[in-house]
């Protein structure tokens, strides 16, 4: 694997417009900065091949284990991004791309799941303040998000 982990602080619009109709009952601090979360840290749990370091906007998240090298992986996501365009595109059909779709099945069988904690820094927020912000995973490679979460901290 080799991913980055971002937060990326939400605005009071962009909250509302989640649709959850308790966020109305807070007064959201909007100017937290990015900075802001050089306090907060990752770790990895048990026993793992994963590591976590500090990256230029975030973490990054790397782990070796018993399938294809990152850079094996690397070219293969790039050939297999292009194949997902050129279909997306109409250029080509799905049946062109069998063997890349099926050697990626075959890679998945090697995808691990690692366990991280993470502490926060404190926002200082007063009763009845919230802040909010997505916590973003990315494929360090390809730039594809993977996954992500809102988190809404309520002092």
């Amino acid at each position: 694997a080799n991913e980055t982990i971002q937060f990326v602080p939400l605005t009071m619009k962009d909250l509302i417009g989640s649709g959850d109709p308790h966020l109305g009952e807070f007064n959201f601090r909007e100017k937290v900065s990015a900075s802001m979360f050089s306090k907060a840290e990752i770790k990895v749990e048990g026993e793992s091949s994963g590591r976590v370091a500090r990256a230029r906007t975030g973490f990054r998240l790397t782990s070796k284990g018993d399938g294809p090298s990152v850079d094996d992986q690397a070219s293969f996501d790039k050939r297999y991004l292009e194949a997902l365009n050129q279909v997306s595109a109409g250029k080509a059909k799905p049946s062109r791309f069998r063997e890349l779709f099926n050697e990626k099945k075959k890679m998945n069988e090697f995808v691990r799941q690692t366990k991280l904690s993470m502490q926060l820094p404190d926002f200082n927020l007063e009763k009845g303040e919230a802040v909010g912000f997505n916590i973003v995973n990315t494929n360090a490679t390809t730039g594809i998000v993977k996954g992500g979460i809102t988190l809404v901290i309520i002092g």
